[in-house]
């Protein structure tokens, strides 16, 4: 009997089925709106600081500056630059001190150069000692000044003093090694 209901079950809702309405279109989809999370409050922002403004410096006034000195004639120059050279003629002051003890110890240099500034020769005034003179012409040949501004030969007038030396011992030469002359010009 159970088929029997089975089938009896099946011709009943079998015509049903069929008698069944078509279903519906259904609607078209719409977007579901998102749910939106509120933004983190953030601190109000602050407006940007402009940058430290460092003061300008203000430029030193302008100053004209003197032209630099410069001497007109070889003979103004060559006492500049045979300034220099003074150093040079210690060794003739210690010789003479050493040979005389009372010689004076200042002298004025009286050096001659040629156009190129090489020394050719010298004398101090007043002459202590007998190689002096000769000491000093030979030293002379050996400074150089440089290039004078005029090209010509020039002498040279300066102060020597040899008070700052205090030598001790015996000299270093003899007055032979000078080949001393009394009539040698400078």
């Amino acid at each position: 009997m159970c088929v029997a209901g089975t089938l009896v079950a099946f011709l009943v809702m079998a015509p049903a089925e069929l008698e069944r309405p078509a279903p519906r279109p259904r609607p078209a989809a719409t977007p579901v709106p998102q749910a939106t999370r509120p933004l983190p409050l953030s601190p109000p922002e602050e407006p940007p600081r402009p940058p430290p403004v460092a003061p300008e410096p203000t430029p030193p006034p302008v100053v004209a500056k003197p032209a630099p000195r410069t001497p007109q004639t070889n003979e103004a120059w060559g006492a500049q630059r045979l300034a220099r050279h003074l150093k040079d003629y210690d060794y003739c002051g210690r010789e003479a001190i050493l040979r005389q003890k009372d010689t004076p110890r200042r002298y004025t240099l009286r050096a001659r150069f040629g156009a190129d500034g090489q020394g050719t020769g010298g004398r101090v005034e007043p002459a202590g000692v007998a190689m002096s003179n000769a000491c000093i012409s030979n030293r002379t040949r050996y400074v150089y000044l440089g290039k004078p501004p005029q090209p010509r030969d020039f002498v040279v007038e300066l102060t020597l003093s040899f008070a700052h030396l205090r030598p001790t011992g015996k000299p270093e030469t003899r007055d032979d090694q000078w080949s001393i002359r009394d009539d040698d010009t400078y």
